[in-house]
């Protein structure tokens, strides 16, 4: 019994040790492990494919082509103090105008209703990115850069606004990434907020990606989560959805208005993800190996392990245990360039440290987890 305890001990000290056992989202534009463990709009991950289209568009151009054309997935968790949103966005045209409308460049652009019970609808609280920042393109365009601009009776509380530790963004192969931290206290309008968060809370909410295939100064049409998919969102809370915060940082999505229940999405369905690979989706150009921690540690039962490669490369990631025995072989083969993750359960296996380590070439790391039944 003394044994046991003795290990018991350790096993907990270690774990307030080791790292990567706190919530944390780094705002640099990679994607986190903790993203990889979502699974839906019922955590805090939407997909917005081409047909999610609002009204906006033309008669000609109504909504996107395909997924190649305009789609996204939309990542998002929360703390006490800040909302998190990582964006993914897929375009086969970027374009960065000098509009200072943001929504006439390639953008996201959310919304909130920080009281669906004060019944003022068109008080909405507006954030924004868009694609690039001034780093990306001509002087003459800066004044279309948008870094979680605000809009629509809303007011920053005091003198603070966001920084550039708040946002980053990078281009890729395929569209672009844009990612931020909103703190809770800036969620005001004239009348509601600000926010001051828990568990089990409720807020209008609606997010839109806007897209700009031409390079002049007006949008083509936008993709949209919301309880009804119109471009009125933006002045209306009654047409949004509602983001109910979950304990352990989670957000479930619903596409259904708290104003008025009659309104809903009728296939909210098309948020769902489809397709779940151990690729994650296009991300920033990768320039370095790196192993991440895995997320969460310690962890009961499940817990992924994130690896980036700056090239094609053959990858071999394997677990052992304290006594250098394989217990778990995660990944022997060839996989492209990029960022990569992968889930492992260690539910056929005791409680203990074990060490994950990544073998590409002539780079090695390894690194240390411990599992917790």
């Amino acid at each position: 019994m003394k044994s046991k305890w003795t290990f018991f001990c350790f096993l907990l000290l270690f774990s307030l040790m080791v790292s990567g056992g706190d919530f944390e989202i780094g705002i640099d534009a990679e994607k986190d492990a903790y993203y990889n463990t979502l699974t839906g709009p019922s955590d805090g991950w939407l997909y917005l494919p081409p047909e999610a289209f609002n009204d906006n568009g033309s008669d000609t151009d109504p909504g996107p082509v395909d997924e190649i054309d305009l789609s996204a997935n939309w990542y998002s968790a929360w703390d006490e103090t800040y909302l998190y949103v990582y964006v993914d966005v897929v375009d086969d045209m970027v374009y960065q105008t000098g509009e200072p409308d943001y929504w006439k460049n390639d953008c996201f652009d959310a919304k909130i209703d920080p009281d669906a019970y004060v019944n003022i609808t068109s008080e909405v609280f507006c954030f924004a990115m868009t694609c690039m920042d001034s780093a990306d393109i001509d002087p003459s365009l800066y004044a279309g850069v948008g870094n979680i601009v605000e809009t629509v009776g809303g007011g920053w509380t005091g003198t603070e606004r966001p920084t550039s530790e708040d946002y980053a963004r990078a281009l890729t192969e395929n569209g672009y990434i844009v990612e931020c931290r909103l703190k809770w206290e800036w969620v005001a309008t004239s009348s509601k907020g600000p926010i001051y968060p828990t568990a089990g809370d409720t807020y209008g909410f609606a997010v839109s990606i806007h897209d700009n295939d031409n390079g002049a100064s007006a949008r083509d049409n936008s993709i949209e989560w919301a309880a009804s998919l119109v471009d009125a969102v933006w002045t209306d809370c009654t047409y949004m959805g509602y983001m109910e915060l979950l304990a352990d940082h989670k957000i479930n999505y619903v596409a259904e208005s708290l104003v008025d229940p009659s309104i809903a999405y009728p296939d909210p369905q098309i948020y769902i993800p489809t397709i779940t690979t151990a690729v994650s989706p296009p991300s920033a150009v990768v320039k370095n190996f790196a192993l991440s921690q895995n997320y969460p540690n310690p962890f009961n039962s499940n817990t992924v392990i994130s690896f980036n490669l700056p090239s094609k490369s053959l990858v071999i990631l394997k677990v052992f245990d304290m006594m250098g025995r394989e217990v778990a072989v995660l990944v022997n083969e060839e996989l492209a360039a990029g960022n990569h993750f992968r889930q492992w359960n260690a539910s056929n296996l005791p409680s203990g440290v074990y060490f994950y380590r990544l073998q590409c070439g002539s780079f090695t790391e390894t690194k240390k987890l411990v599992f917790l039944r």
